[in-house]
């Protein structure tokens, strides 16, 4: 009996110093928000495509925060705070300017690696991307 007690205390006091797997933080919560707007934009067709990869940016930066397995329960709660159009609207720019924000980051990148390639292989062609379907 002694050590069965001393067994549940030992393990209460490491579950109260370490840290928490399922809280989130306030990024977390937003990226959640992101997902489920995007969700909805999906459902037109013009916006589906765009709308989708968002929802992937969103659902990696998540799962790299450690919330496998936790975002039912986060896209609930969030979907709870989401009470009305002006709220989705709100949430759909932020995420919106977020997106294009790592779009043209990522654009920036890719022209100055491809400056650098050309720099150190003047000679060289780039690659040909191959034909689209």
């Amino acid at each position: 009996m002694r050590s069965a007690a001393t067994a549940v205390i030992g393990a209460l006091a490491l579950a109260a110093i370490s840290p928490t797997a399922s809280a989130q933080s306030a990024t977390d919560k937003a990226d959640a928000r992101c997902i489920l707007v995007l969700q909805l934009a999906a459902r037109d067709a013009k916006n589906k495509e765009p709308a989708v990869q968002g929802t992937f940016y969103y659902l990696g930066r998540l799962m790299a925060h450690g919330l496998s397995g936790k975002l039912e329960p986060l896209l609930l709660g969030e979907g709870k705070a989401i009470t009305n159009g002006a709220m989705v609207q709100a949430e759909l720019t932020r995420c919106g300017a977020d997106l294009t924000a790592r779009s043209a980051e990522l654009r920036t990148v890719f022209v100055n690696l491809q400056q650098a390639s050309a720099a150190a292989n003047p000679g060289a062609t780039a690659p040909t991307p191959p034909p689209s379907k």
